[in-house]
């Protein structure tokens, strides 16, 4: 008998009554990594097992000195530390001679085997799938451990087949019975089919439950093994996400812009309601592919854009002229796990517009340099100014060097006009009077220049100033002509002013004498002894008299109308 045991591949162990090791095999040596025998001998079976089995195999023992063979499984490291599971018989030696002698443990490393069920339990739970054993024969369920859990009948107690319909949805109960049946009774060696099945807590979950027929010689089925997969959650996502896509397609079908969507071969998949009326033959182009639909498209940036987004995985955007259907667009593509999803509008108009605006802005730039013109905007909360390029010209500022803002703009005011300024701003917000005046700056250069601004206020609903905006334009140029215009002026008024007291005192100079020649005349041209040569004479000396002195009195009459002096109701200006 001991050639017997040596030769066993199993670990076997002969036992006194106590449970202690008086033999072990060499298999068993082996088994628990013992370098000799005498580790072994003489050790207590049941102590070799960790916590709770180490109760199992107590009981074993106890019922096989009771004349019992005895079977459980159990946990205890090898001598070097390697963790095993061991499958034990314990069967009693010598009692069918009445009384039970000693005691041989056979056991077999079946670590492999309850890792592997440890897994499948972990995997069945992590799976949401319970595993059961239906007896047809005796019509008894066994349900595994995941199975248990999974639906919350965690007692053991044996189950049938009435049972398990008892729980199947009421709208389920018949067509699942008639299935079940007709599987059974017909010659399928699988069984599957989608229900409602009621939990523990009596909540509903969705099944889908697959199953293998066994069948005896006869054909007659006599087991079914199979799996309850728990589908509610999945379902429920399921549900959640065909609701999202229903909504997203809502979304899609309603948005303004054209949404093409296309695989990684370039064929078109969806096409929503405004592409369908955009494109000329609509979704008639689902299932082709763009460059062939839409051959100009080749040389265009719309398919470089595609197929950048394909291979490099992520978005552009682009705007280009498309002649076939005469219109800008503005495109912008998104890679996705199909393909790529391309968003296209028609901005022509759009586009249009901003270019026309572009010129406006370049004709409204040139005009504010031309006419040396700034335009601001100011934040009455921050203070912080948004100005044009001809403002910082004005000024002598870099547009790109430190930000604008109110203190910044005062500092280059002239101090003799900032208090005027200020003024002039608080009336403004108050409402008293317009902000339409003139003061100086002081540019980096020391240059000191002349600027006019007019500004406007706009005020919040409550009518509190919210902000500030206007223009701001050089007069530099105009006041230094103004200015010399007046002197000027003041230069011509100094001038008349002499002019007319010199031919005032000219003509009374001239008069003085005139009125003497003249006299003389007179009494000459009453001598009755004057020949006629000499009387010619004198007539023509009082006609030229007559003569300078109308000349005269006009001189001084337009010098008396130059400083406002001129009777004009005298007959003389009655006609003028």
């Amino acid at each position: 008998m001991r050639c017997v045991l040596e030769s066993s591949s199993d670990c076997i162990k002969v036992l006194d009554l106590e449970g202690g090791i008086q033999f072990i095999s060499p298999s068993g040596m082996r088994q628990l990594e013992a370098e000799a025998a005498a580790e072994i001998l003489g050790k207590s079976y049941p102590d070799l097992f960790v916590g709770e089995w180490r109760h199992r195999a107590d009981a074993a023992i106890q019922a096989a000195k009771e004349g019992k063979v005895s079977r459980f499984h159990g946990f205890f490291p090898t001598l070097k530390g390697t963790p095993k599971w061991w499958g034990v018989i314990v069967i009693p030696i010598g009692a069918q001679r009445g009384q039970t002698q000693q005691l041989l443990a056979l056991s077999s490393d079946i670590t492999d085997r309850v890792d592997a069920e440890e897994r499948y339990r972990l995997a069945s739970l992590a799976m949401n799938e319970g595993i059961y054993d239906l007896d047809i024969v005796s019509d008894q369920i066994k349900l595994s451990e995941a199975a248990r859990v999974l639906f919350g009948y965690l007692d053991q107690t044996a189950r049938g087949t009435e049972w398990w319909t008892e729980r199947v949805h009421p709208d389920d109960t018949e067509t699942v019975k008639a299935s079940f049946t007709a599987n059974l009774q017909g010659t399928n060696s699988e069984w599957s089919h989608e229900y409602r099945f009621r939990r523990a807590n009596g909540e509903y979950a969705e099944v889908l439950e697959r199953a293998f027929i066994v069948r005896d010689p006869d054909g007659r089925a006599i087991r079914m093994v199979g799996a309850m997969l728990d589908q509610t959650e999945r379902k429920k996502t399921a549900n959640q996400i065909q609701s999202l896509l229903s909504r997203l397609s809502n979304v899609l079908e309603s948005t303004t812009d054209s949404v093409m969507v296309l695989d990684r071969k370039g064929r078109i998949t969806y096409l929503n309601k405004r592409a369908d009326a955009q494109l000329a033959r609509g979704r008639q182009l689902i299932g082709e592919r763009i460059l062939k639909a839409e051959p100009e498209l080749m040389e265009s940036d719309f398919a470089r854009a595609v197929v950048q987004t394909m291979n490099e995985g992520r978005p552009t955007e682009i705007k280009q002229f498309y002649a076939p259907l005469g219109q800008w667009i503005e495109a912008k593509t998104y890679p996705s796990e199909e393909g790529v999803t391309l968003f296209f509008r028609d901005v022509t108009d759009q586009y249009l517009a901003q270019e026309a605006l572009k010129e406006s802005q370049a004709r409204l730039k040139l005009a504010q340099e031309a006419g040396k013109i700034g335009t601001w905007d100011m934040d009455l909360t921050t203070r912080d100014q948004v100005w044009s390029e001809s403002m910082y010209s004005l000024f002598g500022w870099d547009p790109h060097g430190p930000p604008v803002n109110y203190q910044r703009f005062l500092d280059a005011v002239h101090p003799d006009d900032r208090a005027d300024l200020l003024a002039r701003a608080r009336a403004l917000l108050a409402g008293e009077r317009p902000y339409d005046t003139q003061f100086r700056i002081i540019r980096p250069n020391g240059e000191i220049r002349w600027l006019a601004t007019r500004g406007e206020v706009v005020r919040c609903e409550d009518g509190r100033p919210q902000r500030m905006y206007g223009v701001n334009y050089d007069v530099t140029e105009a006041r230094r002509i103004s200015d010399q215009l007046a002197e000027a002026k003041q230069v011509a008024e100094h001038a008349s002013q002499a002019k007319t007291e010199f031919l005032a005192s000219m003509s009374h100079e001239i008069r003085t004498p005139l009125h003497g020649i003249m006299g003389s005349t007179e009494l000459l041209l009453a001598d009755k002894d004057l020949t006629d040569g000499q009387r010619r004479n004198a007539e023509r000396i009082a006609t030229a008299g007559k003569a300078l002195l109308t000349v005269v009195n006009d001189i001084l009459d337009f010098s008396k109308m130059e400083v406002g002096q001129v009777d004009r109701t005298h007959p003389r200006w009655a006609a003028l």
